[in-house]
């Protein structure tokens, strides 16, 4: 009889949590979301590429609290899981941003403000 009712409390919590999500479980959780590429560029010889990312963090009312760009960066073809990640203080466009390749694995982006440079993220691509 305890291996039924065993089965039987093990299915209501199958139920139970499956409706629920993550966030719910964890309402004081902030979930992070990537958003789309909306900048990219290959290397001089098409061996590597760097991709522009939003990154969104929402808190558990999906709303967004905090926006940060992700440069993805590494082989082309591949899947892009290496990253560098930075703040942006205000609202951007990709002409915001200038991605430059000082060498075949070595690229340069220069976040720029009202024509001026702001920062400078250097990545270096190894094998």
């Amino acid at each position: 009889m305890w291996k039924f009712g065993l089965v039987v409390g093990g299915l209501l919590s199958i139920m139970f949590f499956g409706t629920i999500s993550p966030s719910e479980w964890f309402p004081d959780k902030v979930e992070q979301t990537d958003g789309m590429t909306f900048k990219k560029s290959t290397s001089p010889n098409q061996t590597y590429i760097v991709e522009l990312r939003e990154s969104f963090y929402l808190n558990e009312a999906n709303e967004v609290i905090r926006a940060k760009v992700r440069a993805y960066y590494g082989e082309t073809g591949e899947n892009l899981a290496t990253y560098e990640e930075f703040d942006v203080s205000r609202s951007y466009t990709p002409e915001d941003f200038s991605i430059g390749w000082v060498s075949e694995s070595d690229a340069q982006i220069e976040v720029i403000t009202e024509g001026e440079v702001e920062a400078t993220i250097d990545i270096s691509i190894e094998n």
